[in-house]
């Protein structure tokens, strides 16, 4: 026994000494973005000359064993620079921070139907800042402005919900839609401010058709602009693309986010106009002038008299609350979202409601098989102005603001004013309408419903042979309800006026495609793409009216109460496009990158014979970094050349144009209706695309590991074959034909250029700027020179005519007479050409004789400028310290110009309205003033340089100051955020309107044919906002 516990003795000794040889020494730790001090999940860590290594978790910690201290740790991730960690004690856990890489080339692109890295793109494709979309614009147009060069968004009504107009480097077509299409998640939509539109009619502004997206749910945002980029959506393609991404699933832990807004709106900018005692002595110069002095009006006893723009306005309290769950496992990935929006405008009566949801879920069913859906929808209302396009009063805004300002706006009971004056023109029931509660009660709603769902599965068929198919459903319906009450001014003397109108669009898509890739040997990169897509939209829309209600009770919910009902409208359209598509891409060496496409469109828009269209595209690019024989130098990160050309098409010209359609119209015989069917147009087979035809030249360059990179890109494109209704014999029946005929070229520079000025531990500053110049042309209109866009039916403009087409000059260019003065007392008449605007007299206005032919009259009016800018940029930065941050972003316009009509309108006196405030400095024979011409009651005005205004900006779109505070006693990742941002706060401009960026013409404001009119647009607001963002 003794000799067995001894051997057992040194057994157990002999063990020890070999664990002691073999034992593992821990090291614990935990690896974080150095950012945000989120957690790097599946960072690779390895000990130096060690076999050992290990991932951190879904909390970012880790644990690896070493042999021995001191050791040395690898710690590696994809998007991150590899960093060496020296660790001499294992007492406690090591904080590791990686740094994102700024290795720009290696970034992987949306493009169409796929990803590209971004070394190996032949095209000029701009990404917008995250940072950006991380401060939750109101809206995805909002989230562009400034944000890409070449890019151009215009903010055309401070509406709550309002539509924007974007231009992806200039306008292409003249009666064809210039609108980008947008891609949401795959599927195609075109931005038509018509679905929202019915034939009830009366809204003043378009709802946003891309309302339905939330801004919070944006992942990423592409902006293809070049050819090569667009050309595989070929007749979509022409006014370039917005690829927009929505946040996905991801695996690991389930993330809560709860996000809540809440802020005040006021007008940015008033118009001044004149008080009580201006307005009676302008009143009673005219009547004097006119020899009617008993019809003089005592001066008033309070001076400034009643306001009624300042009625008219309000303060707008408006809040958002968004909830979204993000979370998955190894097999699935989920993103449930929803979102409500409560937006009061700043104009009394006008609001906007917004409800959206998203739900997305991928999941690998098997190793090679994934599928997934996303499903998105919204519900939007609207409150806004009543679109009226009466000469001084083109909607219920102006009306109310060009007021009298002696006349009351309340009672004594504190209800409004309707009692009739001296000033009263007319009356219905004893009544005189009143504008502020015109804004109260003219009901004019616009509600939309939105879902869009798309399904996908992809199959990895063979190693680099995917094949994908996606369906979507795009559903959209849209209801206008109207109601003028027979107190206010539309519905007075009709004793209430009410209309509904209905309008649905569906579109239904399919696409199929097939996509390899394989790098060959290291040195040969290539992957082609084929695929088949299908789309068809389906328009149904009808609409009803009457007027006469015995009182106004039920306005637009019943219809037959109305006494006189009108002849109701109705209509149905169906549109089909089906396509092949084909990509190659190929990569020698990473050195040189060859790219082309080619895409065929078949489209129901035309006649059989002239529906399909062919689209290529050939697109090259040189990374002359990797040339072995330049030596560029460490400091050059990379050096990217690229050069394409190619040929994109557009459809966007409306269903049915090359037909002649039938429809109903009302003639009257001995007041008796009769409907007749006639021939709307008249029909041309031989309709075919309108064509663009663009090339592009860039260069990329980054510096300091890419911590600085500029991208430039020049560009030339022309569009032939334009769709232009062009006038034609009367002997047709018809005053004009829609042909192909005409061109419009765009040439430009584009410039970006990003910068991260600080990456420490603690302070962190990023900057990006963008600059773009583009100078369009008309080429050619076919046989005439020029032609008049035409403003039926709009009130003033219809008669003043302030634009023209001309070849030679760009899209928005004004017309009109030349301003040299007023006639002054003094002056010789009979040495001054005579007028046909007005008889020559001391005091009126006196115009340039252009032609030199004695006389002044129509053959003198001639180009004022136009509305396209010289040059437009933005800048954004990013700057945080610990736990704070501040983002910064500016937005700027340089050369466009505006056609001021508001201030036409009301610079021109009147016994019936308000004038501005610069009338007061109007000429009489005591002062002899050379800009403003004498009082007068003739409300007739023509279109001059006067009011042809600088329009040049610089906005400060959003300053965002905020604090994050981590919540790690709850969750390792839980975290507070609490923010305020100043939105749209300052803007700096010479335009005397309210806003440089307004553009209300009454007919449409997304048409390249009436830009740059500035009539009665709703004013933009200044925003102050609080918010809280909860993260879990």
């Amino acid at each position: 026994m003794q000799i067995i516990y001894r051997l057992g003795t040194i057994l157990l000794l002999l063990g020890g000494i070999v664990g002691g040889a073999f034992a593992q020494i821990q090291v614990k730790g935990r690896v974080l973005d150095v950012n945000n001090n989120e957690p790097v999940i599946g960072a690779a860590l390895s000990v130096v000359d060690e076999h050992s290594g290990a991932l951190t978790d879904i909390d970012g910690n880790f644990v690896v064993s070493v042999k021995e201290l001191p050791a040395v740790i690898n710690v590696s991730f994809v998007g991150y620079r590899s960093q060496q960690v020296d660790v001499y004690d294992n007492s406690e856990p090591i904080l590791i921070s990686l740094t994102e890489t700024t290795d720009v080339l290696q970034e992987v692109v949306v493009v169409g139907y796929g990803v590209q890295k971004r070394q190996e793109l032949t095209s000029a494709i701009s990404t917008v800042n995250k940072d950006l979309l991380k401060q939750t614009p109101p809206s995805v147009e909002s989230a562009l402005a400034g944000a890409v060069a070449g890019l151009n968004v215009s903010v055309t009504s401070g509406q709550p919900g309002a539509s924007s107009t974007i231009r992806i480097r200039g306008g292409n077509s003249i009666t064809g839609g210039n609108e980008p299409l947008y891609v949401i998640d795959g599927f195609i939509i075109y931005n038509d401010v018509t679905a929202n539109r019915t034939d009830a009619g009366g809204s003043d502004a378009t709802l946003d058709p891309l309302s339905f997206i939330n801004p919070s749910d944006i992942e990423s945002i592409e902006v293809l602009k070049d050819v090569s980029a667009t050309a595989i959506y070929g007749t979509r393609g022409a006014n370039g693309v917005i690829i927009v991404t929505t946040k996905k699933g991801k695996r690991g832990k389930d993330n809560i986010s709860y996000q809540a807004n809440f802020g005040w709106q006021h007008i940015g900018k008033k118009m001044e106009f004149l008080n009580a005692r201006e307005w009676t002595e302008l009143y009673n110069e005219i009547r004097t002038s006119e020899g009617t002095p008993e019809l003089q009006l005592p001066l008033p006893e309070n001076e400034q008299g009643y306001d009624w723009q300042d009625a008219a306005l309000r303060t707008g309290f408006t809040q958002e609350h968004q909830l979204s769950v993000i979370g998955g496992d190894e097999r699935s990935r989920y993103s449930i979202s929803g979102n409500y929006k409560h937006q009061d405008g700043i104009i009394r009566g006008t609001d906007l409601k917004r409800y959206n949801g998203r739900i997305n879920y991928d999941r690998d069913l098997l190793e090679k098989l994934k599928v997934g859906i996303t499903i998105s929808g919204a519900f939007t209302q609207l409150n806004g102005l009543r679109n009226r396009n009466e000469n001084n009063a083109p909607n219920t805004w102006v009306s109310a603001i060009s007021n009298i300002p002696i006349i009351p706006i309340y009672a004594e009971d504190g209800g409004f004013n309707y009692e009739p004056n001296e000033l009263s023109t007319v009356s219905y029931n004893g009544k005189v309408p009143n504008p502020i509660s015109d804004l109260e009660n003219v009901k004019t709603l616009t509600e939309n419903t939105r879902i869009l769902t798309i399904a996908y599965a992809e199959y990895e068929l063979l190693r680099g042979l995917t094949l994908k198919a996606n369906l979507g459903l795009d559903l959209s319906n849209t209801r206008q309800s109207n109601y003028a009450p027979s107190y206010t001014t539309p519905g007075a003397s009709k004793n209430g006026l009410a209309a509904i109108g209905h309008k649905s669009v569906y579109t239904w898509q399919s696409e199929y495609t097939a996509n390899y890739s394989r790098v060959f040997r290291n040195l040969h990169s290539f992957s082609a793409l084929v695929g088949y897509t299908a789309q068809r939209t389906d328009k149904r829309g009808s609409s009803a009216s009457s007027y006469g209600f015995a009182n106004d009770a039920t306005g637009y919910n019943n219809l037959a109460s109305g006494g006189t009902p009108l002849f109701p409208t109705s209509e149905s359209y169906s549109s089909t496009l089906n396509s092949v598509l084909g990509r190659v891409t190929y990569s020698f060496d990473q050195r040189y990158n060859a790219t082309v496409t080619l895409r065929a469109d078949g489209s129901s828009r035309f006649a059989k014979g002239h529906q399909w269209g062919y689209f290529p595209s050939v697109g090259l690019s040189w990374n002359i970094d990797k040339e072995r024989f330049l030596h560029l130098g460490k400091q050059v990160s990379f050096l990217q050349l690229r050069l394409n050309g190619g040929v994109v098409g557009n459809q966007e010209i409306g269903d049915f144009r090359y037909i002649a359609n039938i429809v109903p119209n009302t003639y009257y015989f001995n007041d008796v209706p009769v409907t007749a069917y006639v021939v709307e147009n008249l029909p041309n087979p031989n309709l075919k695309w309108e064509t663009t035809a663009s090339y592009n030249i860039g260069l990329s360059t980054g510096f300091f590991d890419s911590r600085l990179t500029f991208t430039i890109d020049a560009y030339y494109k022309k569009t032939s074959d334009l769709l232009l209704d062009v006038p034609i014999e009367s002997s047709t029946g018809f005053s004009s034909a829609l042909r192909n005929i005409g061109s419009v070229s765009n040439k430009g520079i584009e410039f970006e250029a990003t910068g991260i000025l600080l990456q420490q531990k603690n302070w962190n500053w990023k900057v990006s700027v963008n600059f773009a110049t583009n100078a369009n042309r008309v080429e050619s209109l076919g046989d005439a020179e020029s032609f008049f866009p035409s403003f039926n039916g709009i009130g003033t403009l219809q008669y003043i005519q302030p634009l023209i087409v001309k070849k030679g000059e760009p899209l928005g260019s004004f017309y009109g007479y030349k301003f040299v003065g007023i006639v002054q007392k003094d002056e010789d008449i009979s040495k001054l050409p005579p007028q046909s605007t007005e008889a020559l007299a001391p005091g009126v206005v006196k115009y340039e004789d252009v032609n030199h032919d004695g006389v002044v009259n129509e053959q003198d009016r001639t180009i004022l400028g136009n509305s396209q800018p010289k040059f437009t940029g933005g800048f954004n930065t990013t700057l945080s310290y610990r736990n704070f941050d501040l983002f910064i972003s500016l937005h700027g316009s340089y050369g466009n110009k505006l056609f001021n009509t508001l201030r036409a309108r009301f610079e021109k006196t009147s016994t019936s309205y308000n004038s501005l405030k610069s009338v007061v400095n109007r000429w009489t024979e005591d002062n002899p003033s050379n800009t403003i011409p004498k009082a007068s009651n003739s409300t007739s005005i023509v279109s001059d340089d006067r009011y042809v205004e600088d329009a040049s900006f610089l906005k400060v779109r959003n300053v965002t100051l905020g604090y994050n505070l981590p919540l790690k006693h709850i969750t390792p990742d839980a975290k507070l955020r609490l923010f305020v941002s100043l939105q749209n706060f300052f803007t700096l401009t010479k335009y005397s309107g309210y806003d440089p960026e307004s553009n209300r013409n009454g007919v449409d404001e997304s048409s390249g044919l009436y830009q740059g009119v500035d009539f009665g647009t709703y004013p933009s607001a200044k925003t102050v906002q609080f918010g809280v963002n909860l993260t879990l």
